[in-house]
């Protein structure tokens, strides 16, 4: 056991110069429990110590891992009275369509194009699962086709829930080949029949 102390702590002060040298962290805490837990999933009980001494870099840089949100842009649409499929297989089903969609960002501004845009909504119990496609064109003439799916929660008592989601895009437009490559997060409301997005690359 005394054995195992001596290696935890060897972990501890390993994260902790490293995230000194390449951060300028000059304090963090690594909690043994963590640690412990880690090897005991990962190895064979009468491993532990071994791997452990194999797999602590990697918990040195899991430390150092992050997700930054920038800001790609806000979305703003209309929505049509929701047509009824009923209940199918899947849950009930609905179908909402957008229109007047606007998109503004630094990166990222136009508007949706035509009646290409809509919104399948399923439902089970208390669970709404978003699956929406829609095209945009921006502003300097590109056309990009946007999907994406989310979550929300149904009959919530504080008024309407907020909509999780995940866009995708894909154009062949040369001029933002870049937006083919990124995966966006975002969170939206829908109140009446209007909606509005809050959209951010993940990096």
């Amino acid at each position: 056991m005394k054995a195992l102390i001596d290696v935890l702590h060897d972990v501890r002060a390993e994260v902790h110069e490293s995230l000194h040298r390449r951060l300028g962290i000059d304090q963090i805490e690594v909690h043994t429990p963590f640690v412990v837990s880690y090897v005991w999933l990962i190895s064979p009980s009468n491993h532990r110590c071994a791997t452990l001494l194999r797999s602590h870099k990697s918990v040195g840089r899991l430390a150092l891992m992050s997700l930054v949100l920038v800001p790609l842009c806000t979305v703003d649409a209309t929505l049509s009275d929701p047509i009824f499929v009923g209940d199918s297989p899947s849950g009930l089903q609905l179908i909402v369509e957008l229109s007047d969609g606007v998109f503004k960002g630094e990166r990222l501004n136009g508007k949706s194009l035509g009646v290409t845009g809509a919104d399948w909504i399923t439902i089970s119990g208390s669970v709404g699962t978003l699956d929406v496609r829609t095209t945009m064109e921006t502003d300097d003439g590109a056309i990009i086709f946007v999907q994406y799916r989310g979550r929300t929660e149904i009959g919530a008592a504080l008024g309407p829930s907020p909509l999780y989601v995940a866009p995708l895009f894909e154009t062949g437009d040369a001029r933002y080949r870049w937006i083919n490559l990124i995966q966006c997060v975002g969170k939206g409301t829908a109140v009446g029949n209007q909606l509005h997005y809050e959209w951010f690359e993940v990096r």
